[in-house]
């Protein structure tokens, strides 16, 4: 909360400037897009083997129960290959490649001109394709492999890294950092050629052999987790790691870290594969998913946020926006659960400040449509709290609101606050109700307003004031708006109270509170900041010279400007 608080008003003293404007073009960026593939698509279910992305643009991937192809944006089973159990490409004439081997099982696949290498539990095999010939030429389990433009193999194994001479015959491969350790000779987990570069990985980290030298990149060089499963290297010299709980992607010397189903359908990867289009696929414990990366305008990527918004995220007609829940994760198609926030004011606000900012940059109407939308659902936050069942003082604002057709959200209420102050803070309000219905009957509306929604409302009205409102009645409006919010606080001794007639649990601005109460000192300097800076959106928007008065007299006779510099 703080945090959040602390940018808001920050910006709330740097105001809106009116400076000439000059046109500036951007172009596109990177923006990652998860994919996963449902077993309803076609794709393989539960734990899958192996992945490996075809130079003709399929995506081959194993499973228990056989080898699924993905083409032309369809899953496939392919028939007949049931027994393979690694990775696949096409041959020269675009034809599966089938690889006979011994029973071991099958780890890894990697082909040179007629030559296949077979990485399996009992070691690796080389294939020779033009003779027929199956030779075993390393022993012992090996876990992956990777081939060099020049056809040197490289060979992970647990007992360390190997890799091929100018005659094709295996031998252990090391590299020396600056601490005197020798890497490569015990575990090593996963190994990649980018060009004649060698990556692999060990329990320790990674390590990358070039032909300009090595480097070595370790927890304490940034590296998020090191429990590998693999490695591969991407399009552009990016490098992907597969681990047990998640992916780890390393480009342009930045770590990024994809783990949970926001990104992968299951944690332990077993295998990654890079498609010429730089998406990556991955084979998980619960499925193929694939990060896509897209080029993308701001614009772009504003318009594929602001659709889910629009369609999914605003509740009541006012259409306040703030988090929902799906009826299953990941899935928006199994329904929309939507529910009220204590912040449903504070999101809302975020939310319309970025349309006003959209509107002064583009002027696209939709953006204003949306920006005045907000700056609606916000005013009647206030409008709302006014006569009803247990009208509140003049200029307080509501947390959010809910229909009266629905539950009565009182119930219990009581027996939770109670709580609340009993087991985490004493400070706590315990009151009812904490819902009262408004004048028209038709709405609820929720108390006790955090003085995070105040610094959204803060946020969003000058905005709105400065960028949007372009008539009188546009700019009056949020003009009455912040002038009885501010004059409530000024008028209860800067303080926010609501119909109870007391404070509410975090409306304290007070002098006397915030320099002399210890519940208050870890506040201090926040809600200092806060009261100064809302003083001096007022005067901003009203002209009027009361609220740069109070300013001056709360920062130099009360010491609001030096308590903010301890926020």
């Amino acid at each position: 909360m703080k945090k959040l608080t602390l940018i808001a008003v920050l910006f709330l003293f740097a105001g809106t400037t009116h400076a000439d404007e000059v046109p500036y073009t951007i172009g596109k960026y990177p923006q990652e897009l998860s994919l996963r593939f449902a077993p309803e698509s076609g794709a393989p279910a539960g734990n899958v083997l192996s992945i490996h992305a075809d130079p003709e643009g399929a995506i081959y991937a194993k499973s228990a129960d056989g080898l699924y192809v993905y083409d032309d944006g369809a899953w496939s089973k392919e028939e007949g290959a049931a027994h393979l159990d690694a990775k696949y490409g096409r041959d020269g004439d675009g034809a599966l490649r089938e690889v006979p081997y011994p029973k071991p099982l099958v780890r890894d696949i990697v082909s040179y001109g007629d030559l296949s290498y077979v990485a399996t539990d009992k070691g690796v095999f080389r294939m020779n394709h033009s003779t027929g010939k199956n030779e075993l030429i390393l022993n012992g389990e090996t876990t992956q492999l990777a081939v060099s433009p020049n056809g040197r193999i490289a060979a992970a194994t647990p007992e360390g890294l190997f890799l091929t001479d100018g005659d094709g015959v295996f031998g252990p491969t090391t590299a020396d950092d600056e601490l005197g350790l020798r890497w490569g000779t015990g575990s090593v987990l996963g190994v990649a050629f980018a060009e004649y570069t060698l990556h692999f990985v060990t329990p320790a980290g990674w390590v990358a052999i070039a032909p300009t030298g090595t480097t070595f990149k370790t927890p304490k060089d940034g590296l998020p987790y090191n429990g590998f499963t693999c490695v591969e290297v991407g399009a552009e010299g990016e490098v992907w790691f597969g681990t047990d709980i998640g992916a780890v992607r390393f480009a342009d010397g930045e770590w990024d870290y994809r783990q949970g189903p926001r990104w992968l359908p299951g944690d332990h990867v077993n295998d990654i594969a890079v498609d010429g289009d730089g998406t990556v696929w991955f084979a998980t414990d619960q499925g193929v998913g694939a990060i896509e990366r897209r080029m993308m305008t701001l614009a772009e990527k504003a318009a594929y946020y602001e659709e889910i918004i629009d369609k999914y995220i605003k509740r009541t007609p006012f259409g306040y926006t703030s988090e929902v829940r799906v009826q299953e994760a990941g899935d928006i198609a199994s329904g929309i659960i939507h529910s009220d926030s204590d912040n449903d004011g504070l999101w809302t606000a975020m939310y319309g400040a970025g349309e006003c900012y959209a509107y002064a940059a583009t002027k696209d109407p939709k953006a204003r449509e949306r920006a005045t939308k907000a700056f609606e659902a916000l005013r009647f936050l206030q409008t709302v709290t006014q006569g009803g069942s247990h009208p509140a003082p003049p200029g307080f604002v509501a947390r959010t609101i809910l229909p009266t057709d629905g539950k009565d959200p009182n119930e219990g209420r009581m027996e939770r606050d109670r709580r609340e102050q009993e087991s985490d803070d004493a400070l706590w309000k315990v009151y009812e109700p904490r819902w009262p219905t408004d004048e028209s009957g038709e709405w609820y509306w929720k108390s006790d307003t955090s003085s995070d929604e105040l610094d959204g409302h803060y946020y969003f009205f000058p905005r709105y004031y400065d960028l949007v409102a372009e008539t009188e009645a546009e700019k009056a409006g949020a003009r009455e708006f912040i002038r009885a919010l501010t004059d409530h606080i000024i008028d209860h001794g800067f303080q926010f109270v609501d119909h109870t007639g007391t404070v509410t649990r975090w409306g304290v601005y007070n002098p006397e509170d915030l320099n002399y109460n210890p519940n208050w000192w870890e506040e201090r300097g926040l809600k200092s900041l806060s009261m100064m800076s809302y003083l001096a959106v007022a005067q901003h928007m009203t002209g009027d010279a009361k609220y740069g008065e109070l300013l001056t007299m709360l920062a130099e006779e009360h010491g609001y400007r030096a308590n903010a510099m301890l926020s």
